[in-house]
């Protein structure tokens, strides 16, 4: 992010709960997840 206080993540996963569960296993953070369906690389 601009203020530097901020991480952003993009994961490939099967699902939204696969990504908490993992998130939660290795204690990252995951407030806010947005499903994207298409990703410009």
């Amino acid at each position: 992010s601009a203020d530097k206080k901020k991480t952003y993540c993009l994961y490939e996963c099967a699902d939204i709960d696969v990504l908490r569960r993992h998130a939660t296993e290795l204690g990252l953070p995951a407030d806010a997840i947005t499903e994207v369906s298409e990703f410009e690389r």
